[in-house]
Formats: structure tokens, C-alpha cells, sequence
């Protein structure tokens, strides 16, 4: 099979979209099939793969953009396109009408478009709020004009597939985001030494993790090391701009994205706190490598959380102090908690691999008979 991804840009650009586009596109080409990316132009972008082609073709997403991307579908003999959309990917805005047109102009040429929705499009604000709500209006009729021309449609969450419902939209295949972090399992001897560099024996070692505000979290792990509690904190990759220095804070700092795995795997507590109206979901890469390592973690539950998470996290029923330190005193020593939640993730955890994700887009592509 021919498959063409399209996504606004890719490694080592520093984008979710684009690390999810590569990876599902390296597992299509594992598979044996002929993988093609377009995205933007940018000499950041890395061109060079063994079993992927990468077309940096597109100097602005605009209506002319459709031109050469035609093109290459038709020159290339594509079978199937996959739109990696997320609208302020690829119009500052959040309003890429040049998308929609593009999806147009692919059904008019008769290759079918699988077009997995990153985000759909903002809800509206109240009636006073005009500016939102023109764009919140503006963004739902274009998410609903490339729905409307794709053969397939998907999402990561039960939230956005509620908001495409909304719309109109059917037939809506649910595939959570895996975790970018590669899965490399280190040796125990490997994972003491690492551990003993870092912190001492005894200590739990608690993790902060993205680019999340810690400011809360820290003053909590300071109260509880006050009263006693051997704890180092790990303030892993970009999680460091936002932390205060601490003597009980190591800092790795900015790192490759395969040496994450080796500090997640000597974590005993991952803090992910999330927005309190909002809260986490499957469209977190750092959530999905909480699961996939099965690490026991505290987070945000809100109206974005599947009812699928609730028996894998202990959520942060508030922002304060005293609620993380009740938190994280539950998990500090009692083995059953942290066990239970370990089986639980790593449970979930064999549905939330590219393989998986591989799957259900052949599942969809099957009745093409590619």
C-alpha cells in the first residue's frame, strides 16, 4: 500500500503532531508498506530515512499549497492520505480554510483521506464573548467540511469525539496517543546505578515531568521533606524552566528523547499536574508514558479525562498544597497502592502501543481492499 502522510512539520521540530506522524509512519513502513510524509518546508526538518520519504514541499499552508501536494499523490500512485490535523498547526489562527480545500481537492481526485483529528475546534464562550465565539464557530465549519470529505475519521478521546458528534460526523474510530518515549526497558544493575548517582538509597524518588507549572507540587514535596520524608526530586527534560532550584532537585536537563525512558523507569511517583477544568487525557504524551512504564501517578481529572483513567491514576480533587501532600503521603511507602496501579496501567498499556494504532487504521482501511 501507498500512503501518504501529511502533517505541518516533523522532527527535530519540537511538535507532538509531528513526533506522532513519524512514529505511526515508521510502524506503516515496519509493515512493509511505502510511506511518504509531506509537511512544511523547514531546513530544521530531517529528510533522511531508510523506509520513509519526506517531501518538505509546502512553503505556506495557503490554497496554492493543494497544488503541489495533487501532485504528488498523483505522481507517487498514493492509495490512502492521512491528514494529521490539528487546526493551529497549520494556520496561526486556528483557521485553516487552505486545509479544508485541500481535502476537497484529494476526494475530487478519488483517493481516499483518513483524517485523524489532534484537536477539533474551541467551544463557545458566553454570548458576550464575540471574538471567541465567531472562532469557535469558524473552526467547528472547518473541522466539519474535512470530516465531510474524508473516507475515514479518528480522534484520541471520548471529548473530541463528542465535539465531530456535534457536527454531524459518524462513524468515529477512538485511538489514544501512545507515548513518543520509546519503550527500552533497562537492566536492574543499570537502573541502581543510575539511581544511586542521583539520590540516596532510602529516598522515593518522585518525578515532574513536561512543561507543566510545578510551582505547588514543589512546595508540597518541601513541606512533606520538612516533616521527615526522604524524597528526590527529578525534574525531567523541559520540566526544568519551570522549577525553582531546591537542593532536593536534580535537574537533568534538555536530553534526547530516547534517555527519558531510563529515569521514568526509576521513578516511584510521576506528578502530571493538569489544568483543573480541563484535567489530562490521551492526547498526553506524558500521561502515555506514565502507563506504558505502569509508574503511579498524580494528575488533574476534568472534562477531558476518559472514564477509561479513572482506575489508573489518584487524581487532585484541587490545586493546593495540602491536597498533593495527602497525595503523595498515600503513595510514599504503601506498596499495594503503587502495585494496583502498576498491573492497572500496564494492563492498559497493551492497547496503547503503535502497533495498536497500526491496527485499527488497517482495520478502517480494510474494506478499500488496498
Amino acid at each position: 500500500m501507498n500512503i501518504l502522510f501529511i502533517t505541518n512539520t516533523l522532527p527535530p521540530v519540537v511538535d507532538g503532531v509531528g513526533d506522532y506522524t513519524l512514529n505511526l509512519a515508521k510502524e506503516f513502513a515496519k509493515h512493509g508498506h511505502n510511506v511518504s510524509i509531506v509537511c512544511k518546508r523547514d531546513d530544521r526538518v530531517e529528510t533522511k530515512y531508510d523506509d520513509i520519504c519526506v517531501f518538505p514541499i509546502v512553503d505556506t499552508w495557503n490554497k496554492a499549497a493543494a497544488h503541489p501536494v495533487i501532485r504528488l499523490i498523483q505522481e507517487r500512485h498514493i492509495d490512502i492520505v492521512s491528514l494529521q490535523y490539528v487546526p493551529h498547526g497549520y494556520e496561526n489562527r486556528g483557521l485553516p480554510f487552505a486545509i479544508a480545500y485541500l481535502a476537497k481537492e484529494i476526494k475530487k481526485i478519488n483517493v481516499p483521506l483518513y483524517t485523524f483529528f489532534h484537536e477539533v475546534c474551541i467551544g463557545r464562550g458566553k454570548w458576550y464573548q464575540f471574538h471567541r465565539n465567531i472562532g469557535a464557530f469558524l473552526m467547528a465549519s472547518i473541522a466539519k467540511q474535512i470530516a465531510l470529505n474524508s473516507t475515514f475519521v479518528g480522534t484520541s478521546i471520548e471529548h473530541y469525539k463528542k465535539r465531530l458528534k456535534a457536527l454531524n460526523i459518524d462513524n468515529i474510530s477512538l485511538m489514544p496517543i501512545p507515548s513518543n518515549v520509546p519503550i527500552i526497558y533497562a537492566n536492574d544493575s543499570d537502573k541502581k546505578k543510575l539511581k544511586e548517582s542521583i539520590a540516596s538509597k532510602d529516598d522515593t524518588i518522585v518525578t515532574l515531568f513536561g512543561n507543566r507549572d510545578f510551582s505547588v507540587v514543589v512546595d508540597a514535596i518541601k513541606s512533606i521533606i520538612k516533616n521527615g520524608a526522604k524524597i528526590k526530586v527529578i525534574a525531567l527534560g523541559k520540566a526544568s524552566s519551570s522549577i525553582p532550584k531546591e537542593d532536593f532537585i536534580y535537574f537533568t536537563g534538555p536530553m534526547e528523547i530516547d534517555c527519558l525512558a531510563r529515569y521514568l523507569q526509576i521513578t516511584d511517583i510521576l506528578i502530571l499536574p493538569e489544568d483543573s477544568s480541563s484535567g489530562c487525557s490521551l492526547k498526553s504524551g506524558s500521561l502515555a508514558a506514565a502507563i506504558q512504564f505502569g509508574i503511579p501517578t498524580i494528575t488533574t481529572k476534568g472534562f477531558m479525562t476518559d472514564n477509561n483513567l479513572s482506575d489508573l491514576f489518584l487524581f487532585a480533587r484541587e490545586n493546593t498544597v495540602n491536597e498533593y501532600i495527602s497525595l503523595i503521603n498515600k503513595l510514599i511507602g504503601n506498596n499495594d497502592l503503587s502495585d494496583k496501579f502498576k498491573n492497572s496501567s500496564m494492563d492498559f498499556a497493551k492497547h496503547l502501543t503503535w502497533e495498536a494504532v497500526y491496527n485499527k487504521y488497517m482495520k478502517s482501511l480494510s474494506i478499500l481492499k488496498l
